[in-house]
């Protein structure tokens, strides 16, 4: 029998995610987990593809960073899923984890558009005469 690598689990774990992953917000919503049972937002995407992922505390600080703390305002909006490999586990030990990173916003021209040259008077004629 030939056993999945990426597990059973119904949420986005780090086997989920080789490489990071573009994804849209669909929809916040409130779960009891079991082991320790406790309710915990999860974090839905546009599409099936992807499994929805627990939010833990320093995943909620970064989209309330950039969306605020409405979770209505976070449908729609685009994020990057990655693993970072330095996370560590409240022993201390370093086990990578699941993070989202907000998409740098597309530059905007705004810079003001430098000002047109003046029109110059053409050089003067050196077998010119004034009268």
């Amino acid at each position: 029998m030939k056993l999945n690598s990426k597990g059973s689990s119904k949420y986005l774990t780090k086997a989920d995610v080789p490489a990071p992953i573009l994804a849209t917000i669909a929809d916040v919503k409130i779960e009891t987990l079991q082991n320790p049972r406790e309710d915990k937002p999860i974090l839905y995407f546009v599409g099936t593809t992807l499994k929805p992922m627990v939010l833990n505390v320093t995943n909620r600080r970064v989209l309330i960073a950039a969306f605020g703390d409405e979770t209505d305002a976070w449908r729609g909006q685009r994020v990057e899923i990655y693993v970072n490999h330095d996370v560590t586990n409240s022993s201390g030990a370093v086990v990578g984890g699941v993070r989202v990173r907000i998409l740098a916003a597309a530059p905007t021209n705004t810079a003001p558009k430098p000002p047109a040259p003046m029109p110059q008077a053409p050089p003067a004629d050196p077998h010119a005469k004034t009268l």
